[in-house]
C-alpha cells in the first residue's frame, strides 16, 4: 500500500497506537492520521501530549485501526488500563503474525 492511500485510509477512520519514549516508556492514544500525530509530539512546544514534554517519542510500536472515534476511545481505554507487561505482550502479539502490523515511524532527528 502506497504512502497516500494509506493516509487515506487512516483518515476514514481512527487508530489506536502505541509510542515508545526515550525513557522507555509507553504511551497510548487515539488519532486519524498517526503520521501527523507522531510528528506534533515530537514537535518541541507543538500540539503534543504533555507526555513527550520529559521524554521525546522514539518510534510507534503498535497500531489498531478501528471505524469510529467511539470504538479507538473505548480500546484506549482498555489499553490505558493495562500494565506494562500486558502491554508489551499486546504489541508482541501483533509482531508475531498478525494481519494488523505495527508500523514505525523514527523519530527525525
Amino acid at each position: 500500500m502506497g504512502k497516500n492511500a494509506e493516509n487515506a485510509a487512516t483518515r476514514t477512520g481512527w487508530e489506536v497506537y502505541i509510542i515508545r519514549a526515550a525513557s522507555g516508556a509507553l504511551y497510548t492514544g487515539i488519532t486519524r492520521d498517526l503520521a501527523r500525530r507522531f510528528s506534533e509530539h515530537s514537535e518541541s512546544g507543538g500540539r503534543g501530549a504533555k507526555f513527550f514534554r520529559f521524554s521525546a517519542p522514539e518510534d510507534i510500536l503498535w497500531r489498531e485501526e478501528h471505524p469510529d472515534r467511539s470504538q479507538a476511545s473505548r480500546r484506549e481505554r482498555e489499553i490505558k488500563n493495562m500494565t506494562r507487561a500486558q502491554k508489551l505482550q499486546l504489541i508482541e502479539s501483533r509482531e508475531s503474525g498478525s494481519v494488523k502490523k505495527k508500523r514505525k515511524i523514527k523519530r527525525g532527528k
